[in-house]
């Protein structure tokens, strides 16, 4: 079906194939499959992307937790330190 040389199909099975995107996509002259393929996997680097914001987000509402009562335990200290 593709010259062999070509390297584009990688692997037959049953009623289809594996395909090099890449050289499939130099062998027909533009980027069809490849912007196909991301055009699929677009929402996945989304999700991915999202869940990485949210891991971040929830560390720093952490640390700004931890300053938080580091700062007040600071004040009770003083606050104890002045009336004796």
């Amino acid at each position: 079906m593709f010259p062999r040389e070509a390297g584009i199909a990688i692997e037959q099975y049953g009623n289809g194939m594996r395909l090099d995107i890449d050289r499939f996509d130099k062998f027909i002259g533009e980027p069809l499959i490849r912007k196909h393929y991301e055009r699929i996997h677009k929402d996945e680097k989304q999700q991915d992307n999202v869940t990485a914001l949210l891991k971040a987000q929830v560390e720093q509402n952490k640390m700004m937790q931890e300053a938080v009562m580091i700062q007040l335990m600071s004040q009770r200290l003083l606050m104890l330190v002045a009336l004796k």
